[in-house]
């Protein structure tokens, strides 16, 4: 529905789980996994009606918008695609029988148990802060930050997991054969409406069924009129709807089952899909490629799902780069274009949203995963490269008048956005961990000027905003990092002057008998570097204190 795309995340992942919840009602081998997914929405309600907007620091971050939430609800509807492999029903391009199903699952093994376990984990966790009376209200707006973004560390083993259950299923569906079932977090709405040749009658019956459902699981959780208060306005008619059993309308936006045409994408018997006229779209070409597309007689490709109100949907473009983010470490150049497209969607010649989320996934993380700093850093130079006219002077309107006017839309932005990071970083500010801000932020923003985003005087004014009468381990490490990627580039330019001035400083505190050991080795550190000419190699005391500041947080 259009209105997601304005949606919290929040919102979002409520409306997910509750979808899931209804697909795997009425299958005894998914009970577990069902209740766990109760549980889960029990205590994403409890965190929407615990967070107080209103009474939130002005600059202290509300947790319902945490990009951790999207990607939450991305696993949650890829969760629920991948159940419906098993016969649930979730549309998929292909299922097993119920008795295959029984026997997989009981016979041969569980590939869901795993992801019941952590589901398990989620729900119990989040609960445990929100019930935690002894604790201020703002410490549990930390933590509920804090758990939100611990959801990016499970990215790689929902992935193992989704895929792992798809083969498992494809080895016993010979209706999978020459499909894919490698590419996961894909919403199931990715190439846009596939309908078939003949709509089922009984179509619109199924639907309103599934809004009693849901209405009625919602109502059975304990999710009252009253307990929607606090959800996006868009969301709350809808959802009120369900709890007191009535099928939720979305106006115009409301997908409709239309007549099929020539033109139009249709699936066949076994589930193929086939394309008979379309425009040219190499993103589209791709995207439909691996959805298993079929072309007629050489006909080019049109992007029907260009105009899909999906595109402009939070958590299906966090799907969709997070997925791309995985396989374009594989051959950067086949899957860019991908990411290009959903950054470059506009519904408007005004809109700038996707930009905005693409960019601030990739900043978030490069941040979290400072192995993946460099590859964030080169999409963010592709990115620049290529952003139409129409988005540049969108960015620009919003630099007037601040101190990153005249930058280029990547640089401009990710300028704003790492500034801001860099100095909660520097005041112990929860909307950055101390390993995020030191190891995370310090080498993309290194990463960015290596690739020309960001310019060295850049890295002076980033250097020089960490200065002050204390400079705590957490600081100087980044100052550290920074320096070390960038120290070759920097005195390699012909005025110097902001080095020497760096450098006098980190002398100073290497002599200073108040500074910490960890500071004065590596103050020491930089300063060796430095008169060998970057030549030296990393010491053990910098993994040390590395060590040390991950233990701590």
């Amino acid at each position: 529905m259009a209105s997601l795309s304005r949606t919290k995340p929040l919102s979002i992942c409520i409306m997910r789980c509750a979808e899931l919840i209804h697909h795997l009602d009425g299958i005894p081998q998914f009970q577990h996994l069902q209740q766990q997914a109760k549980a889960l929405l029990s205590s994403l309600m409890s965190m929407l009606r615990a967070v107080r907007p209103n009474d939130l620091d002005q600059r202290q971050p509300d947790p319902t918008y945490s990009p951790g939430l999207s990607l939450l609800a991305a696993y949650l509807n890829e969760l629920k695609k991948t159940c419906g492999y098993y016969g649930t029903t979730a549309q998929t391009e292909w299922k097993i029988s119920d008795d295959e199903r029984a026997f997989v699952l009981v016979e041969v093994g569980d590939p869901f148990k795993r992801l019941a376990g952590v589901l398990s984990e989620l729900a119990h966790s989040l609960q445990a802060i929100i019930d935690d009376g002894q604790a201020h209200y703002h410490t549990r707006i930390q933590r509920l930050c804090e758990w939100a973004e611990s959801i990016f560390e499970g990215w790689n083993f929902f992935q193992g997991e989704f895929e792992a259950a798809k083969t498992l299923a494809a080895a016993f569906s010979p209706e999978s054969e020459g499909l894919s079932t490698t590419d996961t977090f894909i919403t199931a709405d990715e190439c846009g409406d596939n309908y078939s040749d003949k709509v089922p009658q009984d179509f619109e019956p199924q639907q309103v069924s599934v809004w009693n459902e849901i209405g009625e699981q919602l109502a059975q959780e304990g999710i009252k009129d009253d307990a929607i208060d606090k959800v996006a306005d868009d969301l709350k008619d809808c959802a009120r709807s369900l709890v007191r059993g009535e099928r939720p309308k979305f106006g115009t936006n409301e997908r409709q089952s239309p007549e099929p045409t020539s033109k139009q994408t249709k699936t066949s018997r076994s589930g193929e899909v086939t394309i008979s006229n379309a425009s040219a779209d190499p993103s589209a070409k791709k995207a439909v490629a691996r959805a298993g597309v079929k072309l007629k007689g050489g006909a080019k490709l049109r992007a029907a799902e260009s105009d899909s109100e999906d595109w402009f949907n939070r958590d299906f473009v966090s799907s969709k780069v997070t997925t791309v983010l995985d396989k374009i470490k594989r051959n950067f150049d086949l899957y860019l274009p991908e990411l290009l497209v959903v950054a470059f969607k506009q519904q408007t010649e005004n809109d700038n949203r996707n930009f905005s989320q693409v960019l601030d996934l990739i900043k978030t993380i490069a941040c979290h995963d400072p192995d993946r700093a460099r590859l964030c850093a080169r999409l963010a130079k592709e990115i620049q490269a290529s952003t139409p006219a129409t988005i540049q002077t969108i960015i620009a309107n919003k630099l007037h008048g601040t101190k990153f006017e005249g930058e280029g839309p990547v640089a401009g932005y990710l300028l704003d956005m790492c500034a801001r990071d860099w100095d909660d970083g520097k005041n112990g500010r929860p909307s950055i961990s101390a390993e995020n801000f030191a190891f995370g932020l310090s080498r993309f923003v290194a990463e960015l000027v290596k690739f020309g985003v960001f310019k060295t005087e850049h890295v002076h004014a980033f250097v020089r905003a960490q200065w002050g009468p204390t400079l705590n381990r957490s600081q100087f490490m980044a100052v550290y990092k920074l320096l070390r990627v960038t120290g070759p580039m920097l005195d390699s330019q012909s005025d110097t002057s902001d080095m020497e001035d760096h450098f006098k400083r980190i002398a100073g505190l290497v002599n200073k008998n108040k500074t910490p050991e960890p500071v004065k080795s590596l103050g020491q550190e930089l300063l060796s570097l430095r008169s060998s000419g970057w030549k030296s190699k990393q010491t053990r005391e910098m993994d040390r204190v590395e060590e040390a500041i991950r233990k701590k947080n």
